[in-house]
């Protein structure tokens, strides 16, 4: 007998569990991360954007922050972005509860990162020189999911 078309069969169900498919929300569009990058910047031009005193947005990090977006590859999900009250920008995958990457870059080209998995945390900084360093890519890929060619 032939399953209906609308239920899936067991072949198309395993293959779906081991090799799903990303939906295109799922991949970077690095104009709306850039698009948000840039609002974020021209929000925060003046010091106490907040009302807390926080500094206004870096102009270098910014740039950085748009460098490092563009330096990513396509597999990654959007990441969230936003200012911090030093001037950096943050860049940020929360998928679920405790798996999150929090990245910060300053205007001077530091990046700190800080990955939480489970009861799991590192924490790094490094100097951004145009590439995604390459505890970086490990880190995002633990934190969306992705592993040789395929999300989990």
């Amino acid at each position: 007998m032939i399953a209906p078309a609308s239920t899936p069969s067991v072949i198309e169900s395993r293959v779906e569990k081991n090799f799903p498919t990303p939906s295109p929300s799922s991949y970077l569009d690095r104009s709306d991360v850039l698009q948000e990058l840039e609002d974020l910047l021209l929000e925060s031009y003046e010091d106490d954007w907040d009302g807390y005193d926080a500094s206004r947005a870096s102009y270098h990090a910014y740039q950085y922050a748009a460098s490092f977006i563009n330096a990513l590859p396509t597999w990654v999900s959007n990441p969230e972005v936003d200012l911090l009250p030093d001037g950096s920008f943050m860049i940020q995958w929360n998928p679920k509860p405790r798996k999150t990457l929090c990245l910060a870059i300053a205007g001077n080209g530091v990046l700190d990162s800080a990955l939480l998995l489970g009861r799991t945390h590192r924490i790094s900084t490094e100097t951004f020189t145009g590439s995604v360093p390459s505890n970086i890519i490990a880190s995002i890929k633990d934190v969306v999911g992705y592993s040789q060619g395929r999300w989990s």
